[in-house]
C-alpha cells in the first residue's frame, strides 16, 4: 500500500499563499532542504518491485534542479510530503537530443554515440542529424511486454523523423496546456486490465518564456515586459547585474509554476491509478541564467546544466547519484519487464554529462572533474561543496583522471556520423521555433 494521498491532493487543489514582495537574496518557498549527496528519502511503503501496471515519464525541458527550491511548486512539494523519491541526478548532455536519446537507450552519451553540435554550427557546416542509433528504445521494450503507449511531446526537435517515436503506438506534438490536456483524457481511458506507458514532454521553462498571469504577480513581472507576443526570448534579453535580479531569471521561475500547476491536473487525473503506477518527474537538463556570463543551454557543462531534478513514486530504491540514463532500467524494473540495458538504476560508477565529447564527471558529487576547452585549456576540478558556483578551477587530482579513464574503458564509444547536405526545411522550421537557428 502506498502511503496517504490526502496531503497529495490537498496540495495539488490549494492555491499557494499570497506571495512575499519579490527578494532577491532568498528562495520563496522550499521544494526540499538542499539534497547533500549521501541523502536519499525513500518511500514509507514501497510497492514490490514488479507489481505495478503503468508507467508515467514527465520530462520538463530545461529544468535545473535548484529552481523547485525558489519557485512556489505544492504539487511537487506534495509529492515529497507523501514519500516520493528524490536523488542527486545529472542529465546524461546538456541539451534536449542526446540526452534524450540517453534516456530511451539506458546508454550514456559515449555509448550510443548521438553527440552532434548544436543546430546553429550543424547548419554553418551543411549537416544533419542522423537517426537514433538501431538499439532498443524504451518505449519499444514496454511495447513489446504488452503495454499501451503514447507519447505526447512539445519539443519540437523530437518529431523529425529521427526515431523519438519508435515504440509508441501515439506519438503526438502540443503546447503545453493542450499536451497536459490530451494527457488527462488519456488516463481517464485507462482500463482496468490495461497496461500503460505514458511519456509527456513539456517545454516549461524553456525559452521563450511566456509565464501565466498568476506566476508573473508572484514574481514581480508585468505583462508588457515579455514583449508584444507575451513571449520573452533569449535573443531579447540584455541584463546586467546580479543573475537573480534580472527580469530572465524571474520569468523563468514563473515558468516553473506554471508548470507545477499542469502536473496538479495530471496528479489529479492519475489519482485511482497511482498505486498501481510507476511515476518520474525528471529533466533533460537544466538552463544558464547568467551565471559564467550565459543564458541558455547552447554550450557548456556546467553544474546549473548538469543537475536536474529527478522525483520518483513507486521506483525501486534510487542510488545517492542517479545517471539520468538509468531511468529505463528503473521503471521497466517497476513493472515487472526484463531488459539489459547498459547503465542499471541500482547506480554504480561516476556521474558523467557528454557535450560534443567534452566531459564532466563526479564519482561523489562533490569533486567534480571538467574536460572543456572552453573552460580551461587543461582539465580542471571544481570543489562543489566549498565552491558551489564552479568560480575557482582548480589543478585535476589524479584520482578525477583515473576515474575518467576507468569509466570510458568500461563504455564503449558508438559511432554514428551526421548527415550531409542541410537540414530539411521541416526539421529547419522547428529548430527556428526552438530558437535554436535564427530565423
Amino acid at each position: 500500500m502506498i502511503p496517504s494521498l490526502a496531503l497529495l491532493l490537498l496540495a495539488c487543489k490549494t492555491e499557494p499563499p499570497a506571495p512575499p514582495p519579490p527578494a532577491a537574496d532568498a528562495p520563496r518557498v522550499r521544494y526540499t532542504p538542499s539534497l547533500t549527496v549521501h541523502e536519499r528519502v525513500t518511500p514509507t511503503s514501497p510497492v514490490p518491485a514488479g507489481a505495478l501496471r503503468h508507467v508515467v515519464v514527465v520530462i520538463v525541458d530545461t529544468l535545473r534542479e535548484d529552481a523547485l527550491r525558489r519557485a512556489r511548486t505544492p504539487t511537487l512539494d506534495g509529492l515529497a510530503a507523501t514519500g516520493a523519491q528524490r536523488t542527486w541526478a545529472w542529465a546524461p548532455s546538456t541539451w534536449t537530443a542526446p540526452s534524450v536519446v540517453s534516456l530511451f537507450t539506458g546508454m550514456p552519451v559515449r555509448r550510443h554515440g548521438w553527440d552532434f553540435p548544436f543546430p546553429k554550427e550543424m547548419d554553418a557546416a551543411k549537416q544533419s542529424y542522423p537517426p537514433l542509433p538501431a538499439t532498443p528504445l524504451l518505449a519499444e521494450v514496454l511495447a513489446e511486454a504488452g503495454f499501451q503507449n503514447t507519447g505526447l511531446y512539445g519539443n519540437r526537435m523530437l518529431g523529425q523523423g529521427l526515431g523519438f517515436g519508435r515504440g509508441f503506438h501515439r506519438w503526438e506534438w502540443g503546447e503545453d496546456e493542450a499536451l497536459v490536456t490530451r494527457a488527462v483524457q488519456e488516463v481517464g481511458r485507462w482500463g482496468p486490465e490495461e497496461r500503460h506507458f505514458l511519456y509527456l514532454h513539456l517545454m516549461g521553462p524553456h525559452h521563450p518564456l511566456s509565464p501565466g498571469e498568476r506566476s508573473r504577480k508572484n514574481w514581480g513581472i508585468a505583462r508588457q515586459d515579455l514583449g508584444r507576443d507575451g513571449a520573452l526570448g533569449i535573443p531579447e534579453v540584455r541584463e546586467g547585474g546580479p543573475v537573480e535580479e534580472t527580469l530572465y531569471f524571474r520569468a523563468y521561475h514563473a515558468a516553473v509554476e506554471d508548470t507545477d500547476e499542469r502536473l496538479g491536473l495530471l496528479l489529479r487525473a492519475l489519482r485511482p491509478h497511482l498505486a498501481q503506477t510507476a511515476l518520474v518527474i525528471t529533466s533533460d537538463h537544466g538552463e544558464l541564467l547568467g551565471e559564467h556570463g550565459a543564458l541558455g543551454h547552447e554550450a557548456g557543462l556546467w553544474e546549473p546544466l548538469t543537475r536536474v531534478p529527478f522525483v520518483g513514486w513507486n521506483l525501486p530504491p534510487l542510488p545517492a547519484l542517479l545517471p539520468g540514463e538509468a531511468l529505463a532500467d528503473l521503471v521497466t524494473d517497476a513493472v515487472g519487464v526484463t531488459h539489459p540495458w547498459p547503465v542499471q538504476g541500482g547506480g554504480g560508477g561516476p556521474l558523467v554529462s557528454q557535450r560534443e565529447g567534452d566531459l564532466a564527471l563526479t564519482p561523489d558529487g562533490v569533486q567534480k572533474g571538467m574536460w572543456d576547452p572552453d573552460v580551461s585549456a587543461t582539465p580542471v576540478a571544481f570543489d562543489l561543496a566549498a565552491d558551489p558556483g564552479e568560480e575557482r578551477p582548480e589543478a585535476l587530482p589524479p584520482a578525477l583522471e583515473e576515474a575518467r579513464r576507468s569509466w570510458e574503458a568500461a563504455t564503449p564509444a558508438g559511432a554514428l556520423t551526421a548527415s550531409e547536405g542541410e537540414m530539411d526545411p521541416k526539421m529547419r522550421q522547428a529548430l527556428e521555433e526552438l530558437g535554436y537557428l535564427d530565423r
